[in-house]
Protein backbone atom coordinates (compact mmCIF):
# COMPACT_ATOMS: atom_id res chain seq x y z
CA UNK A 1 0.00 0.00 0.00
CA UNK A 2 1.63 3.67 -0.99
CA UNK A 3 0.06 7.00 -0.32
CA UNK A 4 -1.07 8.16 -3.35
CA UNK A 5 0.09 12.23 -2.59
CA UNK A 6 3.26 11.06 -1.52
CA UNK A 7 4.22 8.02 -2.80
CA UNK A 8 5.67 6.97 0.60
CA UNK A 9 5.13 3.12 1.34
CA UNK A 10 2.71 2.49 4.19
CA UNK A 11 2.38 -1.12 4.33
CA UNK A 12 3.18 -4.34 2.61
CA UNK A 13 -0.01 -7.03 2.65
CA UNK A 14 1.39 -10.55 3.26
CA UNK A 15 -0.10 -14.23 2.58
CA UNK A 16 -0.72 -14.86 -1.00
CA UNK A 17 1.74 -17.53 -2.25
CA UNK A 18 1.02 -17.09 -5.82
CA UNK A 19 0.74 -13.80 -8.49
CA UNK A 20 -2.14 -11.06 -7.22
CA UNK A 21 -3.74 -10.60 -10.44
CA UNK A 22 -7.33 -8.50 -8.99
CA UNK A 23 -7.40 -5.65 -6.26
CA UNK A 24 -10.71 -4.40 -5.13
CA UNK A 25 -11.74 -1.38 -2.58
CA UNK A 26 -14.59 -1.10 -0.59
CA UNK A 27 -16.37 1.90 -0.93
CA UNK A 28 -15.80 3.28 2.34
CA UNK A 29 -12.27 2.25 1.62
CA UNK A 30 -12.00 0.29 4.42
CA UNK A 31 -12.04 -2.89 3.35
CA UNK A 32 -9.66 -4.60 0.24
CA UNK A 33 -10.08 -8.05 -1.26
CA UNK A 34 -7.14 -9.48 -3.55
CA UNK A 35 -7.20 -12.48 -5.61
CA UNK A 36 -4.56 -14.76 -6.38
CA UNK A 37 -2.98 -17.50 -8.54
CA UNK A 38 -2.74 -19.72 -5.24
CA UNK A 39 -6.62 -19.78 -5.13
CA UNK A 40 -7.49 -17.68 -2.72
CA UNK A 41 -9.29 -14.48 -2.15
CA UNK A 42 -7.84 -12.09 1.25
CA UNK A 43 -10.28 -9.68 2.66
CA UNK A 44 -7.78 -6.91 4.41
CA UNK A 45 -9.14 -3.98 6.89
CA UNK A 46 -7.00 -0.89 6.25
CA UNK A 47 -5.12 0.47 9.76
CA UNK A 48 -4.61 4.07 10.87
CA UNK A 49 -1.45 5.54 10.08
CA UNK A 50 -0.60 5.14 14.36
CA UNK A 51 -1.11 1.42 13.66
CA UNK A 52 0.51 0.97 10.49
CA UNK A 53 3.79 2.67 12.40
CA UNK A 54 3.10 0.45 15.23
CA UNK A 55 3.44 -2.07 13.08
CA UNK A 56 6.65 -1.04 11.40
CA UNK A 57 8.40 -1.01 14.51
CA UNK A 58 7.36 -4.76 15.35
CA UNK A 59 8.74 -6.10 11.86
CA UNK A 60 11.80 -4.01 12.33
CA UNK A 61 12.18 -5.91 15.72
CA UNK A 62 11.01 -9.13 14.42
CA UNK A 63 13.52 -8.90 11.42
CA UNK A 64 16.27 -8.08 13.70
CA UNK A 65 15.52 -11.45 16.19
CA UNK A 66 15.00 -13.58 12.66
CA UNK A 67 18.64 -12.49 11.64
CA UNK A 68 20.02 -13.53 15.10
CA UNK A 69 18.46 -16.51 14.60
CA UNK A 70 19.29 -17.75 11.20
CA UNK A 71 23.49 -16.88 12.06
CA UNK A 72 23.03 -19.07 15.03
CA UNK A 73 21.16 -21.49 13.13
CA UNK A 74 23.22 -21.72 10.68
CA UNK A 75 26.19 -22.14 12.78
CA UNK A 76 25.02 -25.52 13.98
CA UNK A 77 23.43 -26.89 11.17
CA UNK A 78 27.25 -25.97 9.74
CA UNK A 79 29.02 -28.83 10.41
CA UNK A 80 26.42 -31.36 9.08
CA UNK A 81 26.00 -29.65 5.45
CA UNK A 82 29.95 -29.81 5.35
CA UNK A 83 29.80 -33.84 5.94
CA UNK A 84 26.59 -33.80 3.56
CA UNK A 85 28.38 -31.87 0.61
CA UNK A 86 31.29 -34.81 1.18
CA UNK A 87 28.92 -37.72 0.74
CA UNK A 88 28.84 -39.58 -2.43
CA UNK A 89 25.24 -39.28 -2.74
CA UNK A 90 24.88 -35.73 -2.25
CA UNK A 91 24.73 -34.66 -6.05
CA UNK A 92 27.18 -31.89 -6.68
CA UNK A 93 27.59 -31.83 -10.46
CA UNK A 94 25.04 -31.08 -12.92
CA UNK A 95 24.41 -30.15 -16.76
CA UNK A 96 22.26 -27.14 -16.41
CA UNK A 97 19.56 -25.91 -18.92
CA UNK A 98 17.99 -21.97 -17.80
CA UNK A 99 16.78 -20.10 -17.55
CA UNK A 100 13.20 -20.56 -20.01
CA UNK A 101 10.23 -19.08 -19.48
CA UNK A 102 7.76 -20.38 -17.06
CA UNK A 103 4.43 -19.34 -18.97
CA UNK A 104 1.84 -20.62 -16.52
CA UNK A 105 2.53 -20.27 -12.97
CA UNK A 106 1.93 -23.23 -10.22
CA UNK A 107 0.73 -26.86 -10.77
CA UNK A 108 0.53 -26.11 -14.64
CA UNK A 109 3.57 -24.87 -15.08
CA UNK A 110 5.79 -27.42 -13.46
CA UNK A 111 3.34 -29.89 -15.41
CA UNK A 112 4.08 -28.33 -18.55
CA UNK A 113 6.89 -29.62 -20.69
CA UNK A 114 9.08 -26.70 -21.44
CA UNK A 115 11.24 -29.38 -23.40
CA UNK A 116 9.48 -32.31 -25.24
CA UNK A 117 10.00 -35.29 -23.72
CA UNK A 118 11.26 -33.77 -20.30
CA UNK A 119 11.79 -36.98 -18.33
CA UNK A 120 14.03 -38.59 -21.13
CA UNK A 121 16.88 -35.96 -21.82
CA UNK A 122 20.28 -37.15 -22.44
CA UNK A 123 22.33 -33.99 -22.75
CA UNK A 124 26.13 -33.18 -22.89
CA UNK A 125 27.85 -30.06 -21.98
CA UNK A 126 27.71 -27.12 -24.25
CA UNK A 127 24.76 -28.88 -26.38
CA UNK A 128 22.37 -26.40 -27.62
CA UNK A 129 18.21 -27.06 -26.91
CA UNK A 130 15.90 -24.61 -29.27
CA UNK A 131 13.22 -23.38 -27.25
CA UNK A 132 10.56 -20.67 -28.26
CA UNK A 133 12.26 -18.47 -26.80
CA UNK A 134 15.73 -18.98 -28.31
CA UNK A 135 18.40 -21.25 -28.32
CA UNK A 136 19.85 -22.28 -24.98
CA UNK A 137 23.14 -24.48 -24.09
CA UNK A 138 23.59 -27.15 -21.35
CA UNK A 139 26.06 -24.85 -18.53
CA UNK A 140 28.62 -27.97 -16.33
CA UNK A 141 28.21 -27.27 -13.13
CA UNK A 142 30.67 -28.41 -10.65
CA UNK A 143 30.40 -27.34 -6.88
CA UNK A 144 31.22 -27.94 -3.16
CA UNK A 145 28.14 -27.63 -1.72
CA UNK A 146 25.03 -30.26 -3.06
CA UNK A 147 23.14 -27.11 -3.06
CA UNK A 148 21.84 -25.59 -6.58
CA UNK A 149 21.48 -21.81 -6.50
CA UNK A 150 20.61 -21.16 -10.11
CA UNK A 151 20.77 -17.38 -9.87
CA UNK A 152 24.07 -17.73 -8.48
CA UNK A 153 24.70 -19.72 -11.45
CA UNK A 154 23.24 -17.34 -14.21
CA UNK A 155 24.45 -14.19 -12.84
CA UNK A 156 21.00 -12.71 -12.30
CA UNK A 157 18.05 -13.13 -10.12
CA UNK A 158 15.40 -14.43 -12.59
CA UNK A 159 11.27 -14.69 -12.43
CA UNK A 160 8.54 -16.86 -13.49
CA UNK A 161 11.50 -19.35 -14.99
CA UNK A 162 12.18 -22.94 -15.51
CA UNK A 163 15.58 -24.71 -14.91
CA UNK A 164 16.59 -28.31 -16.08
CA UNK A 165 19.38 -30.39 -14.40
CA UNK A 166 20.64 -33.23 -15.39
CA UNK A 167 23.40 -35.67 -14.06
CA UNK A 168 24.38 -39.64 -15.01
CA UNK A 169 24.89 -41.49 -12.05
CA UNK A 170 26.92 -44.61 -12.08
CA UNK A 171 26.38 -47.82 -9.58
CA UNK A 172 28.74 -50.69 -8.89
CA UNK A 173 25.71 -52.88 -8.49
CA UNK A 174 21.89 -52.36 -8.90
CA UNK A 175 20.72 -51.03 -5.26
CA UNK A 176 17.35 -51.03 -3.83
CA UNK A 177 15.43 -49.46 -1.40
CA UNK A 178 17.25 -46.05 -1.19
CA UNK A 179 15.80 -42.52 -0.18
CA UNK A 180 15.93 -39.66 -2.26
CA UNK A 181 15.77 -36.10 -0.64
CA UNK A 182 14.66 -33.17 -2.73
CA UNK A 183 14.72 -29.55 -1.74
CA UNK A 184 12.84 -26.88 -3.79
CA UNK A 185 12.17 -23.49 -4.68
CA UNK A 186 9.43 -23.04 -5.98
CA UNK A 187 7.53 -26.53 -7.50
CA UNK A 188 9.98 -29.29 -8.84
CA UNK A 189 9.82 -32.54 -10.89
CA UNK A 190 12.23 -35.64 -10.87
CA UNK A 191 12.47 -38.11 -13.35
CA UNK A 192 15.41 -41.40 -12.91
CA UNK A 193 15.55 -43.47 -15.82
CA UNK A 194 12.95 -41.88 -17.46
CA UNK A 195 10.05 -42.59 -14.96
CA UNK A 196 8.63 -38.98 -12.82
CA UNK A 197 9.92 -40.34 -9.03
CA UNK A 198 8.72 -37.35 -7.54
CA UNK A 199 7.27 -33.83 -7.99
CA UNK A 200 6.27 -30.83 -5.38
CA UNK A 201 3.22 -29.08 -7.48
CA UNK A 202 3.11 -25.77 -5.26
CA UNK A 203 5.01 -22.66 -4.43
CA UNK A 204 7.28 -22.49 -1.28
CA UNK A 205 10.80 -21.12 0.23
CA UNK A 206 14.06 -23.51 0.17
CA UNK A 207 14.72 -26.51 2.72
CA UNK A 208 16.82 -28.77 2.28
CA UNK A 209 16.55 -32.56 1.93
CA UNK A 210 12.65 -31.83 2.76
CA UNK A 211 11.15 -34.34 0.95
CA UNK A 212 11.60 -37.96 1.39
CA UNK A 213 10.92 -40.09 -1.98
CA UNK A 214 11.69 -43.85 -0.31
CA UNK A 215 11.96 -47.36 -2.26
CA UNK A 216 14.55 -45.86 -4.81
CA UNK A 217 16.51 -48.20 -7.30
CA UNK A 218 19.50 -47.52 -8.67
CA UNK A 219 20.20 -49.83 -11.53
CA UNK A 220 23.78 -51.20 -11.80
CA UNK A 221 25.62 -49.38 -14.49
CA UNK A 222 24.49 -45.88 -16.02
CA UNK A 223 21.12 -43.63 -14.53
CA UNK A 224 19.65 -40.64 -15.39
CA UNK A 225 18.76 -37.97 -13.20
CA UNK A 226 16.63 -35.05 -14.34
CA UNK A 227 15.51 -32.64 -11.90
CA UNK A 228 13.06 -29.50 -12.93
CA UNK A 229 12.69 -27.03 -10.55
CA UNK A 230 10.41 -24.06 -11.10
CA UNK A 231 11.14 -20.35 -9.87
CA UNK A 232 8.23 -17.95 -9.44
CA UNK A 233 9.87 -15.50 -7.18
CA UNK A 234 13.00 -14.41 -6.16
CA UNK A 235 14.91 -17.31 -4.28
CA UNK A 236 15.66 -20.48 -7.06
CA UNK A 237 17.13 -23.03 -5.75
CA UNK A 238 17.19 -27.07 -5.20
CA UNK A 239 18.89 -29.96 -4.15
CA UNK A 240 18.96 -33.95 -4.29
CA UNK A 241 20.54 -36.27 -2.01
CA UNK A 242 20.73 -40.30 -1.80
CA UNK A 243 20.81 -42.38 1.17
CA UNK A 244 19.96 -45.85 1.51
CA UNK A 245 16.85 -46.74 3.56
CA UNK A 246 18.34 -46.03 7.21
CA UNK A 247 19.39 -42.21 6.40
CA UNK A 248 22.76 -43.44 5.62
CA UNK A 249 25.46 -41.97 2.72
CA UNK A 250 25.28 -44.33 -0.33
CA UNK A 251 28.22 -46.31 -1.04
CA UNK A 252 29.41 -47.40 -5.10
CA UNK A 253 28.04 -44.37 -6.88
CA UNK A 254 30.05 -41.87 -9.47
CA UNK A 255 28.49 -38.96 -10.63
CA UNK A 256 29.64 -37.75 -14.21
CA UNK A 257 28.34 -35.53 -16.86
CA UNK A 258 29.09 -37.61 -19.77
CA UNK A 259 26.42 -40.85 -20.19
CA UNK A 260 29.47 -42.09 -22.61
CA UNK A 261 32.11 -41.98 -20.00
CA UNK A 262 33.02 -44.37 -16.99
CA UNK A 263 35.23 -43.73 -15.04
CA UNK A 264 34.50 -39.68 -14.46
CA UNK A 265 33.72 -38.08 -10.74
Amino acid sequence: MWDAVSGRELFPLKGHSGLIKSVAFSPDGQTIVTGSDDRTAKVWQTARAEQVAAWQVEERVAAQYLVVLQHERNAEQEPQRFARARDEGAIKQWLILAPIPLGQSGPDGVDTEQIEGEGRLRPKAGEGTFLVSGELKWQEVAQEDYVIDFNVILGDTTHQSVAYAVCYLRSEVEQHGLRMLVGSDDEAKVYLNGKMVHKYPVGRGFVQDQDTVSDITLNAGLNVLVFKVVNEFVDWKGSIRFTDAQGNPVKGIKVTLDPDAKDSR
